[in-house]
């Protein structure tokens, strides 16, 4: 996956790390802001801190017509909003 977005992907995935993203995506601003959001969404999903400077990198970097904007202003209300006191759980997955 060697043209973009597929990068992204293998990030996602675990086959390349932040930097190399980041490396991957250098040449573009529109792209760089695509990498950061979606390393905010990667440190979101194993509980780092580092989610929220992403995020908020994401809103500085990124138009604000693109949905990688949107979804980091999202992301940054879910992060300031307290938890419910048992933690959030995800409904069962559903059997097709």
């Amino acid at each position: 996956l060697a043209q973009w977005p597929g990068p992204i992907l293998d990030f996602l995935d675990g086959r390349i790390t932040a930097d190399a993203l980041t490396a991957a995506s250098s040449d573009d601003s529109a792209r760089s802001c695509e990498a950061t959001f979606y390393r905010g969404v990667a440190a979101a999903l194993d509980g780092k801190i580092e989610a929220k400077t992403a995020f908020q990198q994401a809103r500085t970097s990124c138009p604000d017509d693109t949905l990688e904007f949107a979804a980091a202003a999202l992301a940054l209300r879910q992060l300031s909003a307290p938890k419910p006191a048992g933690g959030w759980t995800l409904p069962p997955p559903k059997n097709p």
